[in-house]
């Protein structure tokens, strides 16, 4: 008889990043909004817990009006991960107080980089927008990064709140 002997790695568990549990603690680097200040980025309790998002925490992040029109965010706690058929399709709760797009980008090793923008379509109510990434299947990635408000050109600053960010099949 013919013997293998084989060692598994699971792949890392993609969480939903729901700011009660995951992603309370990530570290978030801002870029491109004026100063940068620390304070533009906090977990707080929801503007409002009510329709498509009754959770305690989100996640608020301040748009000066001096932010170029990428001003963002960006983290490398979200574990290292490949996406499958069973991860490819990101959905992410966003409340803003202005209509724009919002950004969903990957970053990986070697420059890899690809994202995807959605706009909102409601002001100050919950809604979730949802990247389907289907086409970069077998891609592996190891940062996320967030631009709540992209707008063509920045003509005033914006308060954007998002939370539980998933990753599944659909």
């Amino acid at each position: 008889p013919i013997v293998v002997n084989a060692t598994t790695t699971a792949a890392p568990s993609l969480s939903t990043v729901n700011f009660e549990t995951v992603g309370q603690d990530w570290a978030w680097t801002l870029f491109e909004n004026g100063d940068n200040a620390p304070s533009l980025y906090s977990v707080v309790s929801n503007p409002s817990a009510s329709g498509v998002n009754t959770s305690a925490n989100v996640a608020k992040y301040i748009v000066n009006s001096s932010g170029q029109p990428w001003a963002g965010l960006w983290s490398d706690n979200l574990p290292d991960f490949t996406f499958t058929a069973d991860n490819c399709i990101v959905k992410v709760m966003v409340y803003k107080d202005v209509i724009s797009n919002f950004d969903v980008k990957f970053e990986g090793d070697g420059g890899l980089n690809f994202e995807k923008q959605i706009p909102n379509t409601k002001i100050n109510e919950w809604e979730e927008l949802i990247f389907d990434f289907s086409n970069r299947i077998g891609s592996t990635v190891t940062r996320l990064v967030l631009i709540p408000d992209f707008p063509g050109t920045r003509t005033a600053g914006s308060t954007n709140y998002f939370d539980n960010i998933s990753f599944s099949s659909g």
